[in-house]
């Protein structure tokens, strides 16, 4: 965690079992997360900007990334950016439930979060809106407008 924490960039690369991990963890500790894929879909890619807070870059050129980004001009003001759009987007992959232990209940259950804006976008509201557009191009073979 320091390690990262004290980069610029993290690299996530895909194949992982976890990488979708990696790159809200990546967000979490305010640095821009380095997305090594080929053709991957991201999740709720209909609704999130990925690409105004990731890099994602093609297996092929990540020997040359690194470079490109080190010599880059205003290469400050562009983390920068990208850090604050994943302010903005970092709300979608939180879990909005504290778990909650009574003690004469021992399996305990969830409470909405005191600290959880309920009128922002989770990841249930994306969940639900996913599949809404998936059921109606399914049914009209339409493509649902999401803005």
């Amino acid at each position: 965690v320091r390690s990262m924490s004290s980069s610029l960039f993290a690299i996530v690369p895909s194949g992982l079992e976890s990488w979708f991990r990696h790159i809200y963890e990546a967000m979490q500790l305010g640095v821009v997360p380095l997305v090594i894929t080929n053709n991957t879909v991201l999740p709720f890619e209909r609704f999130v900007d990925w690409e105004s807070f990731i890099i994602r870059t093609n297996v092929n050129e990540m020997h040359s990334i690194l470079t490109r980004l080190m010599t880059m001009y205003g290469l400050e003001s562009y983390i920068e950016q990208k850090l604050k759009h994943a302010a903005l987007h970092l709300h979608a992959f939180q879990w909005p439930y504290a778990p909650v232990r009574p003690q004469r209940v021992p399996a305990g259950g969830f409470r909405l979060d005191q600290s959880f804006n309920s009128r922002v976008s989770n990841i249930f509201s994306y969940i639900t809106s996913e599949m809404r557009c998936r059921r109606l191009e399914q049914l009209y073979g339409l493509e649902a407008d999401v803005t």
